[in-house]
């Protein structure tokens, strides 16, 4: 989970517990660009509009890693603009990608997460 939003990651990280998946959370793109290929997560929860790291930069390097997991983008921002960082992600080749709105609901988050 990469978020600058420390409630969402909270939502998150509570969902995904639910789930049974060992969630971490971030709340900058750079610490997920210092983990080493391979990328040990089958799925990634993603905000695109962060302050210091982009969510289109981290989908830049996910793909130059080859990430195969699963991509969830999420934004409360314009929908164009996650769309936008879907087809990145999809030209990428490698990466299940999945994109919502915010605020996602409990039900929404559940469903892309299983």
């Amino acid at each position: 989970m990469i978020d600058d939003e420390p409630a969402f990651c909270r939502f998150v990280q509570s969902v995904g517990k639910l789930l049974d998946f060992d969630v971490q959370t971030s709340g900058s793109g750079k610490d997920i660009m210092s983990t080493e290929a391979p990328l040990p997560w089958d799925a990634i929860v993603l905000d695109i509009v962060m302050p210091d790291v982009d969510g289109i930069e981290i989908i830049r390097w996910l793909s130059k890693v080859d990430y195969r997991g699963r991509l969830l983008v999420v934004s409360g921002y314009a929908p164009n603009y996650a769309r936008m960082a879907c087809v990145l992600a999809d030209a990428g080749g490698s990466m299940e990608v999945d994109q919502h709105s915010k605020p996602i609901s409990i039900e929404q988050l559940r469903a892309a997460l299983s």
